[in-house]
């Protein structure tokens, strides 16, 4: 149970960093904590179940008006219409680290492995008619001048800058730490 609550809240901090604010900047400390949490468990199943975690609380309270607007409308029932949503969110992350872990045997090929999936995971949520931009992580350069990278290569550019200062952030951690297997 104490890796569930420790997932959720790194889920919780990404989210709280993944809206552009001023502190927005910052999303790549709990992204890094993140992808060093999720890319040490030896078990692909238990790196996945750590992302599936994270991601499902990160998703929910991302999107928080969602539910909290449907309740308005709808009543209770209409705000557990979204708990599938964020747990099929969730499931698709999940499922990106369950094949990087089990594809990437070493912590930095796996932290690489999930900066880049990531980003990768976030281009198909934006493609066809029921495309889904919100999470976005390159959004949260937009208080930031290192927003412009976007007029290159879009907000996934920007998202790309974001996962890979993160998993370079989270390898010199695991450097720091000592050696990686």
């Amino acid at each position: 149970m104490g890796r569930v609550l420790f997932s959720a809240l790194l889920g919780s901090l990404l989210a709280l960093t993944a809206v552009p604010h001023p502190w927005s900047a910052a999303t790549p400390l709990p992204l890094a904590a993140l992808l060093l949490w999720v890319c040490t468990p030896a078990r692909p199943t238990a790196a996945a179940a750590r992302l599936f975690w994270s991601m499902t609380t990160f998703f929910g309270l991302h999107l928080l008006f969602l539910p909290l607007s449907f309740a308005a409308l709808f009543g209770a029932v209409g705000a557990l219409l979204f708990l599938p949503l964020f747990a099929l969110e969730g499931g698709f992350y999940a499922l990106l680290a369950l094949m990087v872990t089990a594809l990437l045997p070493t912590l930095p090929g796996r932290l690489w492995g999930l900066a880049f999936g990531w980003v990768l995971l976030e281009w198909l949520r934006h493609l066809g008619p029921f495309a889904f931009p919100w999470g976005t992580l390159g959004y949260t350069l937009l208080p930031t001048p290192l927003i412009q990278v976007a007029d290159l290569g879009g907000v996934l550019l920007a998202s790309l800058l974001v996962t890979s200062l993160a998993a370079a952030l989270a390898r010199l951690t695991a450097g720091a730490c000592g050696p990686s297997r």
